[in-house]
């Protein structure tokens, strides 16, 4: 999911915005694509190579809840942080 999410991200905003910022379509796509691999890379990391199944517990639901409320804050603030460079641009 958090690559799929990833891909989506940067291909579909990240690709647009580079695009509306002056970039060739052919540099906007191939940042989107990196930024996709960098959302796959970090999730792989987090989820499978550091993975320690000894140390494996069960997260409260509301840490979890907390971490997916900030988190959609987060990308949320920056996304709107890279369109607001779109208008100032």
């Amino acid at each position: 999911m958090v690559a799929a999410l990833g891909l989506l991200v940067g291909v579909s905003f990240v690709a647009t915005v580079a695009v509306q910022l002056g970039a060739s379509p052919a540099v906007g796509l191939a940042a989107g694509v990196a930024t996709a691999a960098g959302f796959a890379a970090a999730a792989y990391r987090r989820m499978v190579s550091e993975r320690d199944s000894a140390a494996h517990r069960e997260v409260p639901a509301e840490s979890r809840l907390l971490t997916i409320v900030l988190g959609v804050v987060v990308v949320c603030a920056a996304m709107f942080g890279v369109s607001l460079l779109l208008y100032l641009g």
